[in-house]
């Protein structure tokens, strides 16, 4: 009996110290940080399933005060504004029905207090909702929940010693990425709100999976030099940055002192480093809830900063900022405000309206959610909404106030271009907490609760399309609680107890950024029988114009308009960034560059511009030189950029009829003039500037480039010079003779590289999905790879590919492209892939004698279709080739994976199930999902850092 006692002891022992080591791997060791030290930010990282995160029930049920600005009476808008005649009565259209309406979170099972602070974004495939104070994550297509945790929960292993282990205390925000196909939900957490300090808990997915491809994870201190504490945080995601506001309290629920603005790095806090800039606005009896942008759809041109816009405090105007942030030195420089004109003489909404139960909440004539910026080919405008009173400066019935804000080129237009206060026609039901959306068409929708003495809370919402009159809401309003048995909250809460009124404080409104068409909307309810526990619902709709959608099969690599590197790196995400790069002391040029049907944008790094001992340029401090070879078709040493034998002091470009480039620190851009001399040069779009992250980044439109290329190929060559010394060059390996260009490009500007292959280089390019519900064939990435489903997968199937970089791209047998092929909601699925190559032979409008070829050291004859299986290639031979359409087919194949074309089993394959480098106590080293697959990813990447010291 004591020896069976001993070894059940033993076995649970054993499994106990199991389950600890897979718990503690979950969550590492916090990387060194990059922003204001590790006083500021702690960083861990979650890799783990989050449906396997202990369940930790939030005991927290208190009530989350309303902190207010001083009362200020509104004046008329300091801009003056034309007289505006009431919006014209139009006949009503009908509102499309939901389309999907399926239960979020309520408060009995995730709920920690009042009010939940509904909020969430819609991503590819999924929808995630928060509310104070936990995640609920739900299939888009059927409704159901995939998983549900408490941010006690997710932070409850991650030993940050902040109050974000424990303590978390609401305010969410959640926020899906477009750019780069990521998510971010966040919270506040405190152990006392009288007294600092206050944290910023953020979760950012490390792949586009929010399940089970990892997180990283930032306590980050968000309290002004005072200690004062940032309430009612706002949340938008911008181009080179997530964009936060706070208010400012003293002692926690004291007076109103400032509006604090953030500006946390985007993409570092993607790739694991931390970056911020910070701004404060002080209260003035004006500035209150500055709501940062946040982008759907087309991305605003290059170099367009972020704008806040707010409901101005003392006068009937909109305020609006521009922000400008610089990560190196932690500023963020805020421009403004320009002051907008609006309706006037309505009044201010009452603190709370009477419902058939307790009174309700509505936060008066607070800004509650992030503005929306749209981009339609090149009008650029921000939608805003907050709730008012009505006209004639009555407080009831509330109404919702909504705009648009012109800011075409930057340039914020004084009036808007329509606005209207919504209150269905003076019907006498309350309309407030609002959040609005607009299509990729230029519909827009907004929700709401609705309610009066006598009516139920209800959600509903309303909305135009971009055809209707200006400033008029006539798609007629509509419920998503159709069939759901409504009523009133009774209960009480508090200390002492008291009717509770606390609703919202938030609901959002959100557009699908796989179709860019169909509205996501998310809000409270109370059902009947059930009148002390809050619910919360997620619903969908489109307008009844389906024509008008306009799809987007791929709204990562959409955006991101052929980001490509060349240094041979392989981590994912779509964009270039400096925090995972590895410089030596000399420093090899890491670079990347973008192309649109006009201009090329090359960064470059190569060492901090400044004269510091012990940067890469200590003499004399670093000059960045860029060749463009106009013409590389003829690859002979007169018609290259680099001569044979380079010197940084008698080098001259000009004489070869090509065109060069510099910017040194603190000096204007120079252009290479005949005889080599450097001149002053400043056109109207090509320039060279410092980006703000430490180097140059150069940018060329052709058409102002002497000999510029005639539509279809350029080259390109970067240098590092330190006076006449030559610190790197690009290609790093036998950097003197310059026989090949960093960056050889053959595309046909005037389309935008249409029909072409996208080149990755050792990046992740993007996604794009297709359904496979039907047979047929399914085309990815400009016929690169087609799939010919012969045996369709069911009614909701769906084939996502992912087209990345292979990492080890020095392998001779095997393309730089590879794809993973993953079936969604698919059974049975069979078709035929085939995968396309380019041999130097293939043509595109144009004749090109470099045409792009991937065959290296094996023949066309040889190609096989290879699959990942584990961290090892295996060949699926083929059934068919095609040298002259330059394909291999496939037929039968049921196995997905990830695919690529080369010769039969490769030995040498690192890709495995990569994800990002990082560096750390000197050295480099990559994670994957896989063991093998890390210690392959991390020996290549020291390997490469070793190169290159």
């Amino acid at each position: 009996m004591k020896d069976h006692y001993r070894a059940g002891r033993l076995a649970r022992f054993s499994l106990f110290v199991l389950v600890l080591i897979v718990f503690l791997y979950m969550f590492s060791l916090p990387y060194p940080v990059a922003a204001q030290g590790p006083a500021n930010v702690v960083v861990r990282q979650f890799n783990g399933d989050l449906r396997n995160l202990p369940q930790i029930k939030d005991t927290t049920n208190f009530v989350r005060p309303v902190l207010d600005p001083p009362s200020v009476p509104l004046r008329p808008s300091s801009v003056s504004a034309p007289a505006r005649s009431p919006a014209p009565h139009v006949p009503l259209a009908p509102m499309p029905s939901p389309l999907s309406s399926f239960e979020g979170l309520d408060k009995s099972a995730w709920g920690a207090g009042w009010p939940p602070d509904t909020n969430g974004d819609v991503g590819p495939s999924v929808y995630m909702q928060g509310v104070n104070t936990s995640i609920g994550i739900y299939d888009k297509t059927t409704g159901g929940q995939i998983t549900a945790f408490t941010f006690n929960s997710f932070w409850s292993g991650a030993g940050t010693g902040t109050a974000c282990d424990a303590n978390n205390r609401g305010d969410i925000i959640v926020l899906y990425d477009p750019l780069q196909d990521r998510w971010l939900f966040m919270d506040f957490a405190f152990v006392s709100s009288a007294s600092p300090p206050y944290y910023f808990c953020f979760a950012v997915s490390k792949t586009s999976d929010p399940i089970s491809g990892g997180w990283w994870m930032y306590a980050y201190l968000a309290q002004n030099a005072a200690g004062d504490f940032p309430d009612y945080p706002k949340g938008g995601v911008w181009t080179d940055g997530f964009y936060f506001s706070a208010n400012m309290y003293t002692g926690g629920a004291g007076s109103p002192v400032s509006v604090r603005l953030y500006a946390f790095d985007r993409l570092a806090m993607e790739s694991g480093v931390f970056r911020v800039a910070t701004a404060d606005i002080a209260y003035a009896n004006r500035f209150f809830t500055l709501l940062p942008a946040n982008i759907r759809g087309a991305l605003p041109p290059t170099g367009r900063n972020e704008f806040f816009v707010s409901q101005d405090f003392s006068f009937y105007q909109f305020d609006v900022w521009t922000a400008s942030p610089n990560y190196g030195t932690g500023v963020l420089t805020m421009t403004g405000p320009t002051a907008v004109s609006q309706i006037s003489g309505y009044g201010v909404a009452p603190s709370t309206v009477t419902s058939p139960g307790n009174n309700i909440a509505t936060l008066t004539f607070r800004s509650m959610v992030q503005a929306q910026y749209r981009n339609f080919a090149g009008v650029e405008s921000l939608w805003f909404n907050h709730t008012t009173g009505a006209a004639g400066g009555l407080t009831t019935p509330t109404g919702v106030h909504w705009a648009q804000i012109n800011v075409t080129g930057g340039a914020i237009t004084a009036i808007p271009v329509q606005e209207q206060i919504f209150n269905n026609g003076a019907d006498g039901l309350n309309r407030f907490m609002g959040s609005l959306a607009v299509d990729g068409t230029g519909n827009m929708a907004v929700g709401y609760t609705v309610e009066n003495a006598a009516t139920h809370p209800d959600i509903r919402y309303a909305g135009r399309l971009v055809s209707d009159v200006l400033s008029t809401l006539p798609q007629s309003e509509t419920t998503m609680l159709s069939g759901v048995t409504r009523v009133s909250p009774t209960n009480l809460c508090g200390n002492p107890l008291v009717s509770c009124t606390r609703w919202g404080d938030y609901s959002l409104m959100s557009v699908d950024p796989v179709d860019d068409c169909t509205f996501w909307y998310t809000n409270e309810y109370y059902l009947t029988g059930d009148t002390t526990n809050w619910r919360t619902r997620i619903g969908s709709f489109t307008f009844a114009q389906p024509a008008q959608c306009n799809p987007i099969s791929n709204q990562a690599s959409a955006l991101t308009n052929h980001t490509i590197t060349f240094d041979g790196n392989a981590q994912l995400g779509n964009d270039f960034h400096y925090a995972t790069e590895w410089l030596g002391s000399k420093g090899g040029i890491d670079y990347y560059a973008t192309w649109d049907a006009t201009n090329v944008y090359v960064g470059m790094i190569g060492g901090a511009l400044t004269t510091t001992a012990g940067s890469a340029c200590p003499t004399n401090g670093c000059t960045y030189v860029a060749v463009v070879d106009t013409d590389p078709r003829t690859q002979s040493s007169a018609n290259t950029g680099a001569a044979s034998a380079f010197q940084c002091s008698t080098f001259d470009a000009n004489a070869k009829g090509n065109f060069a480039i510099s910017r040194a620190n603190g000096a204007t851009t120079k252009r290479q003039a005949s005889g080599g001399s450097w001149v002053a040069w400043s056109p109207t779009n090509s320039n060279a500037l410092d980006n703000g992250y430490d180097n140059a980044e150069f940018r060329f439109q052709f058409s102002e480039l002497t000999g510029y290329p005639s539509g279809d190929s350029f080259a390109l060559y970067l240098y590092v010079c330190d006076g006449a010394n030559l610190v790197s060059a690009w290609p790093p390996e036998n950097p003197q003779t310059g026989a090949t260009p960093a960056l050889s490009v053959t595309t046909n500007f005037a389309t935008n590289d249409a029909g072409r292959a996208p080149r990755t280089f050792g990046r992740h390019w993007g996604k794009q999905s297709q359904s496979a519900s039907t047979t047929g064939v399914k085309t990815f990435f400009n016929g690169y790879l087609t799939f010919n489903v012969t045996t369709n997968g069911g009614g909701a199937c769906t084939l996502d590919v992912n087209l990345i970089g292979n990492m080890d791209n020095q392998a001779s047998n095997i393309i730089r492209r590879t794809y993973t092929i993953t079936p969604n909601n698919c059974t049975g699925l069979v078709g035929d892939l085939t995968l396309k190559y380019e041999d130097g032979s293939l043509t595109y409008g144009t004749t090109m004698n470099n045409a792009p070829n991937e065959i290296r050291a094996f023949t066309e004859s040889a190609m096989a279709l290879l699959r990942q299986v584990g961290s090892n290639w295996a060949d699926q031979s083929a059934t068919s080739r095609d040298t002259a359409a330059n394909t291999v087919t496939k037929t039968g194949v049921s196995s997905f994976s990830t695919w690529t074309l080369g010769s039969a089993a490769p030995t040498a394959v690192t890709l495995a199930s990569f994800d990002q480098t990082r560096e750390f106590d000197g050295m480099s080293f990559g994670f994957g999902a896989g063991a093998l697959a890390m210690l392959g990813a991390a020996i290549w990447i020291a390997r490469r850092k070793i190169k290159r010291d």
